[in-house]
């Protein structure tokens, strides 16, 4: 519904959205929740992200695009006094704003809305009549034209394109109200959103709340979904942990003088197929975070090999019409490989995980970027004999060019039709795949370590000090990114744009400028980005302090 696209975009320009919900008959799809701009301004002020925006470089970064929106802006308005105007009602907003959604029953994720509605909350101060006005504004710069809708006996102002309709705003018991819809169902659309209003306050939401916060009811979504209508894609789905998930929400918020972004996934069963081995349950940080001295960009965590794979063979035989006849996958596997994956090699590894990454030394050559990938294990011994049994029957794919004994351990080099060396190091409790400058000798470095005793208790993570109060529940990983490594680079990028995804919004700099901005990072304590995991009730948690 192209004109309910285009009323949601003029939606958020006008004011950005906030914080809790109020039930309605049939809950959303979709709940957009933030609060205006001076609610941004109250909580991103204090951190030090505030900070760099604020000051005169930041300034410098993202006023030019600032302005191409208001220029936008000031097409719609009179004169520059209007612009004026608009600009102070808007941009002093703080109260809370709704944008909801239900989608029409179909296929996959690129649906069609059935009907969404906004609701905006007064904050106290804020002129709710002015704020209308350039809303009604910004809406005749939508498709379609004004006309009189009847929408339950009573006579509502609308844009309308066709069937599709959206109203003028509506001001009613300290809130705005707009319905989008097709006419016919125009009316259930705006008792939706009188439905929403209902829990309005008056008040700009408590400065400790979030500042956005994106919730999509997964279960009801996947539910609604034709494309698991047919017996064997059902089953496929169950087999894989569809049905298992819950709410979906991301939401963005301080911790301190930090942004902390949060992708949350709700679970409504144990039984989470390919969910469990991507967030496994186990709680406490992995014992090879001892393998981690705190600096570089790193990533200790969870992932759990033996799920993933019991998962993707139970998804292959869900699918028993295309495999009637033949054998079980894990039998075709077995013999081709030299070994049963779960019972000889998997078996052997536990869930810890450890990722390094360090900065190429030219970023025009990415395959030098030196990494390491390191999963825990029970038993190194076993493991290595079923690890040379599979590489020896994965002939041409990998092939071996050398193998070195080091302390505590073995190191294998493997050339591949791509012409990049893998590194494979396996030790007493570690295994380890890495590639780019220097695998060698890291992966020394890692079994020599790994060699010795491990500690009887593990130092906190260094680092970390300040985040405890701000730590998921059930916390269960830590990483680090500095701003100029390949870990913390898209991170910086989200918030400042990137050119593919922002087009001509997007900041084009010279080596120089580049140079600059890392230097202002660092300066204002943004040097690095930190996680923290953790699976605790049924939910899987990720935040990004920053």
């Amino acid at each position: 519904m192209s004109i309910l696209r285009s009323a949601l975009a003029t939606a958020f320009f006008a004011t950005a959205v906030a914080a809790q919900t109020a039930a309605t008959a049939t809950p959303p799809h979709l709940l957009v929740e933030t609060v205006g701009p001076d609610g941004w301004r109250v909580r991103l002020g204090p951190t030090n992200l505030g900070s760099l925006l604020a000051s005169e470089k930041g300034r410098e970064l993202w006023e030019p695009h600032a302005g191409g929106l208001f220029a936008q802006w000031r097409r719609l308005l009179p004169d520059d006094a209007a612009l004026a105007t608009a600009k102070t009602e808007v941009l002093s907003f703080g109260g809370r704003m709704r944008v909801a959604a239900w989608l029409r029953e179909g296929r996959g994720f690129s649906r069609d809305m059935d009907r969404a509605v906004v609701v905006i909350e007064g904050d106290g101060r804020s002129d709710l009549a002015a704020l209308a006005t350039e809303l009604r504004r910004l809406q005749d710069g939508l498709h379609g034209a004004w006309e009189n809708v009847d929408v339950a006996g009573a006579t509502v102002e609308a844009r309308a394109q066709g069937d599709e309709a959206i109203t003028a705003p509506i001001v009613e018991n300290g809130c705005i109200l707009l319905a989008m819809a097709d006419k016919a169902s125009l009316g259930a659309a705006l008792g939706a959103a009188r439905e929403l209003a209902k829990g309005a306050t008056g008040k700009a939401p408590a400065p400790n709340t979030p500042a956005l916060q994106v919730r999509l009811d997964t279960a009801a979504i996947l539910a609604s979904d034709h494309e698991f209508a047919g017996q064997g894609a059902a089953a496929q789905a169950k087999a894989a942990g569809l049905f298992s998930l819950g709410a979906t929400t991301f939401t963005v918020g301080t911790a301190g003088p930090h942004v902390q972004v949060e992708l949350a996934q709700a679970f409504t069963s144990d039984d989470r197929g390919l969910f469990a081995a991507l967030f496994p349950a186990t709680q406490g940080v992995p014992a090879l975070r001892r393998f981690v001295d705190g600096s570089g960009s790193w990533k200790v965590g969870r992932f759990d090999l033996s799920a993933a794979w019991r998962t993707a063979m139970a998804v292959i035989e869900a699918d028993e019409p295309r495999r009637e006849g033949r054998q079980s996958m894990r039998e075709e596997l077995k013999q081709e490989l030299g070994i049963d994956v779960m019972d000889d090699l998997l078996v052997h590894t536990t869930d810890e995980t450890r990722l390094v990454v360090a900065p190429p030394e030219d970023v025009e050559r990415a395959e030098r970027t030196p990494w390491s990938f390191t999963v825990g294990l029970r038993d190194g011994a076993a493991f290595a004999r079923s690890l040379d049994t599979l590489l020896a029957n994965s002939k041409p794919t990998l092939t071996k060019s050398a193998t070195i004994d080091v302390e505590g351990g073995q190191i294998r080099r493997y050339g591949n039709f791509l012409r990049y060396d893998l590194w494979f190091a396996t030790g007493r409790d570690v295994f380890a795949i890495a590639g780019g400058d220097d695998a060698e000798r890291r992966l020394t470095e890692l079994l020599a370590a790994a060699a010795k005793p491990a500690p009887a208790e593990l130092p906190a993570a260094a680092g970390f000090d300040d985040l405890g109060r701000a730590f998921p529940a059930g916390l269960n990983g830590l990483g680090r990114g500095d701003v100029d490594s390949v870990i913390a680079q898209p991170a910086i990028w989200w918030f400042f744009g990137a050119r593919d995804a922002a087009g001509a919004m997007a900041p084009d700099m010279s080596e120089e400028q580049h140079d600059g901005l890392l230097a202002l990072v660092r300066e204002h304590g943004l040097g690095s980005v930190r996680t923290a995991t953790g699976y605790a009730d049924r939910r899987w948690c990720w935040r990004l302090y920053w």
